[in-house]
């Protein structure tokens, strides 16, 4: 199997696996009420999702790993084209940052094992500062994987990988997300959903369009 094929292989399955946890993991956990603290509506979602949050996490830990091969392996093919200095950086932030979003991934497992197991041996509020950990990777490492996205994906405009206008609009979108991180950031308020849903609104849109994009780039690697 070529590297091509591979490589186009794990944008689809990663696109899919990615989607998934994401946008349905969001539509199915509503949100909290106003007034009350979100996230402790976020943790206690998690913990009453059982099998379907472990799943979500497992496949979400795993997307994260095929859509980092997926890229750094398309910036190698490009790159032995013709250098560009912003892809790489792109592709490389990228991978930085999906490190960080497998793991939050696996912070809602051991969210989970902590509060269902006696083993553990601590209090739900110790496990629930897991939760606290987790949101600041979220927010951390968010910011750097959307900038490499931003920078790859304009990079990939005009070399037939799939439509520019819709890689423009990612790569936009993605920009800003990264702001929107950043509001959330310096003006959350805990108790307001309000104050954090462009950040869970902007997440959502520029899935559903990374989905999209990631799709027609694995097809077309696939068929090259």
């Amino acid at each position: 199997m070529s590297v091509n094929k591979l490589a186009g292989i794990c944008f689809i399955a990663g696109a899919i696996l990615n989607f998934i946890p994401i946008i349905v993991g969001v539509l199915l956990g509503g949100n909290p009420e106003e007034g009350k603290p979100i996230l402790d509506f976020f943790y206690q979602t998690t913990m009453d999702g059982g099998a379907q949050s472990r799943l979500f996490a497992w496949i979400g830990a795993l997307s994260a790993a095929l859509l980092a091969y997926a890229v750094y392996s398309l910036n190698r093919i490009e790159q032995s084209k013709e250098k560009n200095a912003l892809m790489g950086m792109g592709a490389f932030l990228i991978v930085f940052g999906s490190f960080g979003n497998a793991l939050a991934w696996s912070i809602d497992i051991s969210m989970l094992f902590g509060a269902e197991s006696a083993v553990a041996g601590g209090s739900s509020a110790e496990t629930a500062n897991w939760f606290l950990l987790q949101f600041g990777i979220w927010i951390n490492f968010g910011t750097i994987i959307w900038l490499g996205t931003a920078l790859f994906v304009w990079s990939l405009v005009a070399k037939g990988y799939a439509n520019d206008i819709l890689l423009q609009v990612s790569a936009v979108v993605s920009i800003i997300l990264i702001l929107a991180f950043v509001n959330t950031l310096f003006n959350i308020n805990f108790t307001s959903m309000a104050s954090i849903m462009p950040m869970f609104a902007t997440i959502m849109i520029s899935t559903l369009l990374n989905s999209v994009w990631q799709i027609l780039v694995g097809k077309t690697m696939m068929d090259s």
